[in-house]
């Protein structure tokens, strides 16, 4: 009987990690995502952290097809009047210098070549408002990759599915 009650484990352990792989890469996105790294790599092997060693960030895609994205530095500082309509220039300048990606809209999904597009409706930088920003992305298990040229250089990040 033993036997085959760990036959029988098996077999269902197998069938869930063949159910998961056979999910799309957009069922494979859905849900809310926790920042662990963000650099960038160039080809003369030096990598850098691009907004400090431990940044912070959130992104949600929704089944529908609608995704937001907010990425900071966890080191911004804070503001002295603690008014977020009275930070002084500098306190100003370090906050937009230290939030990245930060923008919301919709998403599609490119299942043959791995990549999803955001199309932005509203960002922390204008210049990408209404644009369409294209990335390659991966997903294995509950950490996803989303990659980017940055000129001669790479920049990824790396994500954790939330609990």
């Amino acid at each position: 009987m033993r036997p085959f009650i760990i036959a029988s484990l098996g077999i269902v352990l197998v069938n869930d990690v063949a159910a998961a792989q056979q999910k799309s890469l957009k069922q494979q996105l859905i849900g809310t995502w926790t920042l662990t790294a963000f650099f960038q790599e160039c080809p003369d092997g030096t990598r850098s952290d691009l907004l400090g060693q431990n940044p912070k960030g959130l992104r949600i895609f929704q089944a529908d097809g609608r995704m937001s994205n907010i990425v900071v530095r966890s080191d911004l500082p804070r503001f002295a009047s603690n008014k977020p309509l009275e930070g002084t220039a500098d306190e100003n300048k370090a906050v937009v210098q230290g939030s990245y990606a930060t923008f919301y809209g919709r998403y599609s999904v490119d299942e043959e070549l791995g990549t999803v597009t955001y199309h932005i409706e509203q960002s922390i930088f204008p210049n990408v408002n209404g644009t369409d920003q294209k990335r390659s992305v991966t997903v294995v298990g509950d950490e996803m990759r989303n990659v980017a040229p940055i000129g001669s250089c790479t920049g990824a990040m790396v994500w954790k599915r939330a609990d």
